[in-house]
């Protein structure tokens, strides 16, 4: 039927842009352009064939040539549409119609033609300047070939014994065990004789076929023989009730010779019987194609495809609503641009009730048709068109996807992808179960011994809590009934005389399984001074540099996970200057790396700086080359030994005893109340209210938008309760990047591999080092790259909650952490 056809429907003819010229066409020429006038574009296509050789007229050769493409297009004969439009190209059409550009590289894409087809794009782009169109185009070339070289776990199989050579499309089930499917068949069998002009094929009706307790499928059988149903027009795209007992379907009224539009139609069935189709009133003109009815579970909402004036492009998705299913439904009301796009949204889904999953070729794709879900909420959509990806989605068209209520992720969908059996056949899918393990071996890092005996904590964010030892060898290990789908982790180490560990893992996002291998090394809490990574000051300076900063991180997750332990910070220096002058500088490099530890969120009361000055020169534990100097273990580098040395090396030593200790001063530390902690300027932070308020705009319902500051750079954040993930665009990641903010060492995997010129993998993950809201820091947060992001970044309620338990407030638009 045409309204279920893969090729579409309404195509604006631009023939007007050709020159016309006086010269009286040839018969076949005519005949070719009422053909294609009346939709009817197999037949166009074959008498433009026959015509074009005649043709003298250059301005006419152009002419035909466009809608000889356009209707090998449209009947998705790809390649002889390539060689048209390649044809146009040669005589130059471009210029006055560069759209033909863009059709070009679009049948490229649909070839799996990436590199034609961004050439394409790109002269498209060029040509036309500031067009969406372009900007779509291309990043689909980017979308397609990051999707295939990074597949979903789907399986796909191709119902052999129900596809034919014909098109078989658009399943829908029938009944509540799920066994049955009733589907659009343009076969033989089907009660219209008459051939399509427009496909070439008979027109369409629906079949349903069964599977039985083997597992085999029957032979598909006509729905009904009794033209109630099925008629010599085309019938196709399905859809019941909850019951069963009422079904919801296409019909397009035509003739051998002229489209006439579509309607939806809705019959009761009573037994094996159905009773004659009404009408669903939805519009009031008979020419519109109004078609593929998705209904909610209660009937009082449909959701459907229609090519109605002031739209966003060729047919769009709209929805209506009703009081009662005994009711008519309300006048529709278009779902907007989000979901719409210039080109053409059909084959809605309704799943739960919460999900819509359509087929679309105006958003960014693969191919031709691809699927693509978005969130409802109150019949409002509510998020960005996400795209299924490879292998849902392919090359060519995608469409008609329904979920099997009884499992997780698992149903049927429509393609015409090579390797079928005809045009269009029916695919089974199914996303096997995700499961996960995580297990690893804890060492002693000095040793390298195993470590036996020790707990080790699994705290889930669900609330979830698992308890078990290392074994002999230092093993330990979760199994897959204790390791949850979409939940973060916490790994816990803890022993006596060990610094306690901790390791966040997470599930959330994983689109395949996985078994986590980890390999903990363990500290022990020495009782000798602890040397810090390399810090470098200034020559008789003492603030502390940025660069160096990182090499503090280390010490900050180790206080965090040992929130007990309190520390000294000292720092030396070499032996040259004077005495006095050398414990003021080394006390204030002390402090300068306490007031940043401050300002990293760790308690003041746990921190205590001392400068040593010169007095301490360091012993090396182990051989050490520096600058190609090598200084062999258990040398102190005191003044003697060092004006021992070669001149050369004793620039060298000196910097070896330029260096940030800390050691451990305690076990025991309590974390004390604000106002308990008293006068902390000493160490230079200032201590503000109890309470941490920030004001926020509201762009729309349940979003809250506010300032923040992204490890030290101040920046925009919006929270939501709607998302579970902490999120950013592609761009945002990507202008993190380029200013320094984060670094490809944050990003968890090879980096190398996430990240390309002008892109980042979907659900990527990086680690933001800090993320402030109002007064407060928290540390060491995921944010996961989200194509599609409908703003630039989002954090979720989780992260909401480390600041404080959040009170919203819309009336004075603030959030307060108490």
């Amino acid at each position: 039927m045409k309204m279920n056809k893969i090729p579409y429907f309404i195509i604006i003819i631009l023939s007007l842009l050709f020159l016309q010229e006086t010269t009286a066409q040839n018969r076949h020429i005519k005949a070719g352009d009422q053909a294609f006038e009346e939709q009817l574009y197999k037949e166009a296509a074959e008498k433009y064939k026959k015509g074009y050789k005649k043709l003298k007229n250059k301005s006419e050769k152009k002419e035909v040539a466009f809608k000889m493409a356009e209707a090998y297009r449209l009947t998705n004969e790809l390649r002889r549409a390539k060689a048209q439009y390649k044809r146009l190209i040669r005589y130059g059409v471009q210029a006055e119609n560069p759209e033909i550009v863009l059709r070009y590289g679009q049948v490229l894409l649909m070839l799996e033609d990436f590199k034609g087809a961004d050439a394409q794009f790109k002269i498209y782009d060029s040509l036309v300047g500031d067009d969406p169109q372009a900007k779509i185009a291309i990043e689909s070339i980017k979308f397609a070939r990051r999707t295939i070289s990074n597949p979903k776990n789907y399986t796909l199989e191709n119902i052999k014994k129900i596809n034919t050579k014909f098109d078989d499309f658009s399943p829908a089930y029938q009944d509540n065990n799920y066994q049955s499917i009733i589907f659009t068949s343009t076969r033989e069998e089907a009660f219209g004789k008459d051939t399509d002009g427009w496909t070439g094929e008979d027109f369409s009706d629906l079949f349903f076929a069964k599977i039985d307790r083997k597992g085999e499928w029957s032979k598909p059988e006509i729905l009904e023989e009794e033209e109630i149903i099925n008629t010599k027009g085309n019938e196709g795209q399905a859809n019941f009730n909850s019951r069963f007992n009422r079904m919801y379907f296409t019909r397009c009224f035509t003739s051998p010779d002229r489209p006439c539009g579509c309607l939806i139609l809705e019959s009761k069935r009573s037994g094996r019987s159905w009773e004659e189709p009404t009408v669903v009133n939805l519009s009031s003109d008979s020419s519109h194609v109004v078609g593929h009815p998705a209904v909610s579970e209660d009937e009082r909402t449909i959701i459907f495809a229609a090519d109605f004036e002031r739209g966003y492009g060729g047919k769009d998705l709209y929805i209506a609503t009703r009081e009662s299913k005994m009711e008519e439904f309300g006048r529709p009301v278009n779902l907007g641009p989000i979901v719409n796009s210039k080109r053409d949204e059909m084959y809605p889904f309704l799943r739960d009730d919460t999900t819509l999953y359509f087929s679309s070729n105006g958003h960014i794709r693969l191919g031709g048709l691809d699927i693509f879900q978005v969130i409802l909420r109150e019949d409002t959509v509510f998020s960005q068109p996400t795209n299924m990806g490879y292998p849902i989605n392919s090359a060519s068209d995608d469409f008609g996807i329904i979920f099997d209520p009884k499992q997780q992720e698992a149903g049927y969908l429509s393609s015409n992808r090579n390797g079928g059996r005809g045009g269009a056949d029916i695919y089974s899918f199914v996303l096997p179960p995700l499961e996960y393990s995580i297990e690893g071996l804890v060492t002693d890092n000095y040793t390298f011994q195993p470590v036996n005996g020790m707990d080790v904590l699994l705290l889930g964010s669900d609330g979830s809590e698992k308890k078990t030892k290392t074994v002999e060898g230092g093993l330990f290990s979760f199994n897959k009934k204790q390791v949850q789908l979409d939940t973060e982790y916490e790994l816990i180490f803890e022993q006596e005389g060990y610094f306690r560990k901790i390791v966040k893992e997470t599930t959330v996002g994983l689109d395949h399984s996985k078994d986590f291998q980890l390999e903990i090394e363990l500290q022990r809490i020495p009782e000798k001074p602890i040397l810090l990574p390399e810090i470098l000051f200034d020559l008789a300076k003492w603030d502390l540099k940025p660069q160096f900063e990182d090499s503090l991180q280390g010490l900050i997750e180790t206080m965090d996970a040992n929130p007990n332990v309190i520390i000294e910070l000292g720092a030396h220096t070499d032996a040259r200057g004077q005495d006095e002058q050398n414990d003021i500088l080394s006390q204030k490099r002390a402090e300068s790396v306490v007031n940043y530890l401050i300002l990293r969120g760790i308690d003041p009361g746990r921190l205590f700086a001392k400068g040593y000055g010169e007095q301490v020169p360091r012993t090396l534990n182990k051989e050490i080359k520096k600058n190609g100097i090598t200084f062999p273990a258990d040398v102190q580098l005191t003044e003697t030994y060092i004006d021992s040395l070669p001149k050369s090396q004793q620039e060298t030593a000196h910097e070896l005893n330029r260096r940030i200790e800390f050691r451990i001063v305690g076990k025991d530390y309590i974390e004390k109340s604000l106002a308990d902690q008293g006068d902390t300027s000493d160490v230079n932070i200032q201590m503000g209210d109890k309470k941490n308020r920030i004001f926020v705009k509201i762009p729309q319902s349940q979003m809250y938008e506010t300032d923040c500051a992204v490890n030290g750079y101040n920046n925009r954040v919006i929270y939501t309760p709607l998302t579970n993930l902490n999120t950013c665009s592609v761009e945002f990641a990507l202008q993190l990047l380029q200013d320094g903010v984060i670094k490809k060492e944050d990003f968890k995997g090879n980096a190398d591999d996430l990240i390309s010129t002008g892109d980042i993998i979907h659900k990527s993950v990086f680690t933001l080092k800090d993320f402030r809201l109002g007064n407060k820091t928290i540390r060491n947060i995921d944010i996961y790259v989200w194509h599609g992001s409908m703003y630039p970044f989002f954090i979720n309620t989780v992260t909401l909650e480390k600041f404080g338990e959040p009170v919203i407030n819309e009336e004075t638009f603030t959030i307060t952490f108490e």
